[in-house]
């Protein structure tokens, strides 16, 4: 961990000028069925929406060079992320809920590319509390699996549901071993993908996080984008790309390094 590392995402959204994205930014409320969101939780929302709409508006390069151009811990094909360090109890469930919500909304309004969007969570627990927030919202989710990936380009309002821990290649599948794999579900375009990480679980092996990248990129140009959702992060990428930070009230690099 490099003590010098920013939250170089974080401060390039406190100076951008995004006003042009008034239509995308204005349809967004602080409702999600019959919760109010907090401040902090909306701001959270609008963060992920302003980064997504950049990053696809400004393309790829010029993505990479507004906001880490003069970084050497990041490379660019991992760029198409933003970070969401939130403390436990903060709500992270009833955020990626209510992000899905805006980027269906987002995606039928014209807004933002039309992608699936796959929500990932380390167990059954967390995928399970996940699907009821998404239910009480008239938010269909369908679980994983082949039957559901009858084409390679899915359309809007798709939404899944897997354990990242299931994620797997060939060689893992055919090992016995209870998981899918991912090249089964490449999609041309990528995906939103919505992560749900947790500290110390399969996830953060690494060739779960590079199936997931990939599934994020697709398999042409038009990249896909991930939302991670986390207590704390432990590497330089995850500060990097931290669209924003709640932790007790405070968001500055070093209540963020202390839990490092």
């Amino acid at each position: 961990m490099n003590n010098q590392t920013s939250l170089r995402l974080n401060d390039f959204l406190n100076t951008y000028d995004h006003s042009y994205m008034n239509d995308l930014l204005g349809c967004i409320d602080d409702r999600l069925g019959s919760k109010s969101l907090s401040s902090y939780q909306l701001d959270a929302v609008r963060n992920a929406m302003i980064t997504l709409k950049h990053y696809q508006d400004s393309g790829e390069i010029r993505y990479f060079q507004d906001i880490y151009g003069d970084c050497n811990i990041l490379a660019m094909e991992d760029s198409n992320k933003a970070s969401f360090c939130m403390s436990t109890g903060s709500g992270k469930t009833v955020v990626m809920v209510k992000l899905i919500k805006e980027l269906l909304q987002a995606i039928k309004n014209g807004f933002i590319d039309d992608k699936p969007i796959l929500t990932l969570a380390p167990n059954d627990s967390i995928l399970r509390q996940i699907e009821r927030e998404m239910v009480e919202n008239d938010l269909e989710a369908k679980i994983l699996d082949v039957d559901n990936l009858k084409t390679r380009n899915l359309a809007d309002n798709d939404v899944f549901l897997c354990r990242s821990d299931k994620l797997g290649d060939s060689k893992r599948v055919y090992k016995g071993v209870k998981r899918i794999d991912y090249h089964n579900y490449l999609q041309d375009d990528g995906w939103y993908i919505l992560l749900y990480e947790a500290h110390g679980n399969d996830i953060e092996d690494s060739k779960t996080k590079s199936y997931i990248r990939e599934l994020s990129r697709g398999l042409y140009n038009r990249k896909g984008f991930i939302f991670s959702f986390s207590d704390t992060f432990t590497d330089d990428v995850g500060m990097l790309t931290c669209a924003y930070s709640y932790h007790n009230s405070t968001s500055s690099v070093a209540d963020i390094s202390k839990q490092l």
